[in-house]
């Protein structure tokens, strides 16, 4: 997916973040500079130090120890390089995070995008095994929130918030809760109930 970068991010800003993702370590700012020359990247120390206090200042890396004055990438980060829209400035300059949703926004957004052409809502409503009236409510809450656009015939398709969401959101049959990267879990509807 394509990165929606805010607008004060420039190409070094990406440089250090691809660095800090990939590595999954903390470095200081001597230790960037050194991983980067050795990939093959010059990106002089002054630059360096600017953008990481000013990626420090934005949350998209953490200081993790004051002494030596180490960083790591943290999860807004992360939600950056993997083309999240919630990485980038989406409510002013202020970076918008999906931690969960909700399964029948999930499956909702799922069947608009197991269509080969744009269903309509009725569509979409028979499909989802809910109330008709809240599986309204939530495609008009979708569609408000960006997740889905909807046009002048009343058809669904996904937005680029909802393809985030169903690339970084997955169901998980074994997991109650929510994982690092947000990944969600339900019972699987072929799963055995066990009778004694």
């Amino acid at each position: 997916m394509q990165r929606v970068r805010p607008n004060w991010l420039n190409e070094n800003d990406e440089i250090i973040l691809e660095l800090l993702g990939k590595s999954g370590v903390a470095l200081n700012k001597r230790g960037i500079e050194l991983n980067l020359e050795l990939s093959g990247e010059t990106v002089s120390y002054s630059t360096i130090k600017r953008r990481v206090d000013k990626l420090s200042e934005a949350e998209f890396i953490e200081k993790v120890r004051e002494e030596g004055s180490y960083y790591q990438i943290t999860p807004k980060g992360i939600n950056y390089l993997s083309g999240s829209p919630y990485g980038a400035a989406t409510a002013g300059d202020e970076p918008v995070e999906a931690t969960e949703i909700d399964p029948l926004d999930y499956q909702i957004l799922e069947e608009v995008q197991g269509k080969d052409e744009a269903p309509s809502v009725d569509e979409v409503v028979a499909l989802v095994s809910a109330e008709p009236e809240h599986i309204r409510d939530r495609i008009s809450a979708l569609v408000s929130e960006g997740m889905l656009a909807e046009n002048s015939e009343g058809c669904l398709k996904l937005s680029l918030g909802g393809q985030y969401l169903l690339q970084m959101f997955r169901l998980e049959p074994d997991i109650n809760d929510t994982g690092e990267y947000g990944y969600i879990s339900l019972p699987s509807e072929q799963e055995e109930v066990k009778t004694e």
